[in-house]
C-alpha cells in the first residue's frame, strides 16, 4: 500500500486534531502546524516507497530541530 502526503493529511487532522492546528502541501512536502507554534515537515520519496524524511522545527521554542 503506497501512503501519500493527502493520507497522512487526514491522519494528522483527525487522530491529532488536539495538536496539528493546520496542514499546508508544499511541492513535494507537508508542513504541519503544532499548537505549540513549531510546525514539522514530512517528505516522502517518489522512488522508493519505503524512504522518507521529516523536519521538526522548534528553534524559537527552545532553539531546537530534529531531522
Amino acid at each position: 500500500m503506497t501512503v501519500s502526503l493527502d493520507d497522512l493529511r487526514r491522519v494528522a487532522e483527525v487522530e491529532f486534531a488536539g495538536l496539528v492546528t493546520d496542514a499546508q502541501p508544499l511541492g513535494e512536502k507537508l508542513r504541519l502546524f503544532v499548537s505549540d507554534g513549531s510546525y514539522i515537515d514530512l517528505w516522502l520519496s517518489r522512488k522508493l516507497s519505503e524512504r522518507f524524511g521529516f523536519h521538526w522545527e522548534r528553534r524559537h521554542l527552545d532553539d531546537t530541530f530534529y531531522r
